[in-house]
């Protein structure tokens, strides 16, 4: 019904009020008036809807207070609500669908709190502060800004204690603690993070995170697992100020750790391992990995140190290398190899074992088509530089070495022990230099039956030695004693001592020369036979010759052109054979069997060319020179002296003992009808055979001298 109508039922005699369903809006604080609302009067104030109660007068409902007065105010003593029955509440305030605003606001402008609880236990401020025992049935806390939960004094705050549920933070936690102390315990359960990383800052002098399990025993510890960490670091550990400490430490106590191990690394399959006792397994699966890779530039001190203080068992090392698959060519199972610029002086491997009674190395090796042991220098040496030096300072003993082979097994016969392979390379292959007094500066011992033109010692040589080159030199220096040998050949056995096979032509095979001062009954060569000789054609020396003697060589010849000294001298005790031999089968021809020719001028009349003596005991009187012709048509004895003007006969035969003395020339003649003596002369008046008769007759004369008288004897005709 519209206001006409309203106003005049009004001036009828009655009101009629509309009746809304709900507070009418459409009100102005200039205008007041009355309407019923779901069938309770009110009336609007200028501010607001008031219930207007039904008794004239009074309120029957506190709606109707509401409506009346929407402010209390309280003055002078508390507003107190008594609740006398059990089983209901004392204030229960409710908000219907309509409800937008908060049920209960508080407006403090004073210092009090907006609510303090029974006996004080509990508060809340004016700013928001509250204080609570305990909060039950509370799903959502949150603060307009910061929330701040704790307890008084040493008292503890504790969160879900009777809950099963979980404690969901859903933003940073911070937990402010005491340095030293421990800011989260966890005393039971399991900690989960979904998505997040942890980052500890710790300025305690202690462990920073420990791990205490002592119930597991098949699980890991700790696991760290990713999927996606491609060059990132799986664990990483900085301690910039560490000094003595250790950047990780593995501790076990348990003695009985056998296939366990301190730090292990998989990758499918087991790579790297330290296992108990510091045992470390390297183990690669990939043809082109290097296990182990060690890179320092040390200066002072060593890049790896391997130290064994146990007594290491026979065929176990501190280092062993074992290579079970097929080394290629080329292949190495340790290689040293510089790559900078190392001092003159340096060492690539250097073993230190001074005083330590034990072997520095020992190579075995089966070798077939490679050298056991190869050592490539390609420097040049300096002065008493070496590829390989084998020094010793120590006193050896004796059958101590330096440097020893010992050849094993079945070796082929063209194999060797030692080679220097210098060909085409002018250096000394081997030089020996040694001071010993008791021993060989070098021996070579074979045992060997060795074959023809094999020796315990051969020099070869395939080059063209220069005037003066040698293939084997001996060369005494020193103050040797007059006793010492320079080559001494002991052959105490039925064999040749030294063969000499040349085919030296414009130089002599063997040349012998002395310097010295040779003292009585010494020689530059001097040949002595100590032993029983077999036979009578035995020899001391032998000089034979076999080729083919066109030329007319000379088998020995003694030179001593200008010198003052004996060309040949035998001193014998022989009895029953020869003192000097000499023996021809040959047909000679304007040759002779003995030549000996002086071109001298001799000191005086009583000096020889050839000088026979005897100077023994002539008891059984020998004869001192036996001219035989043996069964041959020859000139047993020709003397021949084409001298003019000589002053001396061509044969003088002189006795010079004064007594006892028999006849100076004795001639045997066997053949009776063949005359003693035959004169072959020119004969004639005055000749050495002289026509002139004597005496009458055909008979000739003989011409003799007796001092200086000539004398004839006379020769007479007959057959």
């Amino acid at each position: 019904m519209d206001d006409l109508k309203q106003a005049i039922k009004s001036s009828l005699g009655w009101l009629e009020l509309a009746n809304y369903t709900a507070n009418p809006a459409d009100t102005n604080a200039n205008r007041c008036g009355l309407c019923f609302v779901s069938n309770a009067l009110k009336y609007w104030n200028g501010s607001s809807w008031a219930a207007v109660s039904s008794s004239g007068g009074g309120v029957s409902s506190w709606d109707e207070v509401y409506d009346l007065d929407k402010t209390l105010t309280i003055d002078d003593t508390t507003l107190t609500f008594n609740l006398n029955k059990a089983a209901i509440n004392g204030l229960t305030m409710a908000g219907t669908g309509l409800a937008s605003g908060a049920l209960l606001l508080f407006s403090n402008s004073g210092t009090g709190n907006d609510v303090t609880g029974t006996s004080s236990t509990w508060s809340v401020t004016k700013a928001g502060a509250a204080v609570f025992t305990a909060i039950t049935g509370c799903d959502t806390l949150t603060a307009a800004a910061n929330l701040a939960i704790d307890a008084t004094g040493a008292g503890t705050v504790t969160i879900a204690g009777t809950s099963t549920g979980a404690v969901t933070v859903g933003t940073t936690l911070v937990v402010t603690g005491s340095a030293g102390s421990n800011s989260i315990t966890l005393t039971g359960g399991d900690v989960s993070m979904g998505d997040g990383s942890l980052t500890i800052t710790d300025a305690d002098n202690a462990s920073t995170v420990a791990v205490t399990n002592n119930t597991i025993t098949t699980a890991n510890l700790i696991a760290v697992t990713s999927t996606s960490l491609t060059t990132g670091n799986g664990f990483l550990m900085t301690a910039n100020g560490l000094t003595e400490g250790n950047m990780v430490s593995l501790v076990t106590t348990a003695a009985g750790m056998t296939t366990g191990t301190f730090f292990s690394c998989n990758d499918g399959s087991a790579r790297f391992a330290i296992k108990a006792d510091g045992a470390t397994a390297i183990t690669t699966g990939v043809n082109s990995t290097k296990a182990l890779e060690i890179t320092g530039i040390q200066t002072s001190e060593n890049l790896v140190t391997l130290t064994s203080s146990g007594v290491t068992a026979d065929d176990k090392a501190i280092i062993l290398i074992n290579s079970s698959g097929n080394s290629a060519s080329g292949s190495n199972q340790i290689r040293v190899a510089p790559t900078g610029t190392p001092v003159e002086g340096s060492i690539g491997i250097e073993f230190v074992g001074a005083s330590k009674l034990m072997q520095a190395m020992c190579i075995d090796g089966d070798s077939v088509d490679n050298s056991v042991v190869k050592i490539n220098g390609g420097g040049a040496l300096a002065s008493d530089k070496a590829v390989l030096e084998v020094s010793n300072d120590g006193n050896l003993a004796s059958g101590g070495n330096l440097a020893r082979f010992t050849i094993g097994g079945t070796p082929n016969a063209a194999a060797i022990g030692i080679e220097v392979v210098g060909a085409g390379k002018a250096l000394t292959a081997l030089s020996v230099d040694a001071d010993p007094t008791a021993s060989s500066v070098v021996k070579i011992n074979g045992g060997g039956a060795m074959t023809d033109g094999i020796g315990v010692l051969e020099l070869t040589n395939d080059g063209n030695l220069a005037t003066g080159g040698n293939i084997l030199v001996i060369t005494m220096g020193g103050t040797p004693h007059t006793a010492a040998c320079a080559l001494e050949v002991t052959a105490a056995k039925d064999a040749k001592a030294v063969q000499i096979t040349t085919s030296a032509a414009t130089e002599s095979a063997v040349t012998i020369t002395g310097a010295g001062a040779i003292a009585d009954n010494k020689a530059l060569l001097h040949v002595v036979g100590s032993g029983t000789p077999a036979a009578a054609g035995s020899n001391l020396v032998r000089f034979e010759f076999t080729g083919t003697a066109t030329n007319k060589p000379i088998i020995a010849e003694l030179v001593g052109t200008g010198k003052n000294v004996s060309g040949l001298y035998s001193v014998t005790d022989n009895t029953t054979t020869h003192g000097v031999s000499i023996a021809g089968a040959g047909a000679l021809n304007a040759a002779s069997m003995l030549k000996v020719t002086n071109t001298g001028t001799p000191a005086a009349n009583t000096d020889t060319v050839v000088n026979f003596t005897f100077g023994g005991t002539a008891t059984n009187n020998p004869i001192v020179c036996q001219i035989d012709n043996g069964t041959a048509d020859a000139l047993p004895l020709y003397v021949n002296s084409n001298v003019a003007s000589a002053t001396r006969a061509c044969a003088l035969i002189k006795q010079d003992s004064s007594t006892g003395a028999t006849v100076c020339l004795e001639l045997s003649q066997d053949d009776d009808d063949i005359g003693f003596m035959k004169f072959t002369g020119t004969a004639g008046s005055g000749k050495s055979i002289d026509t002139d008769d004597k005496s009458g007759g055909t008979a000739k004369y003989a011409k003799v001298l007796i001092g200086s008288d000539a004398y004839y004897i006379k020769l007479t005709p007959g057959s």
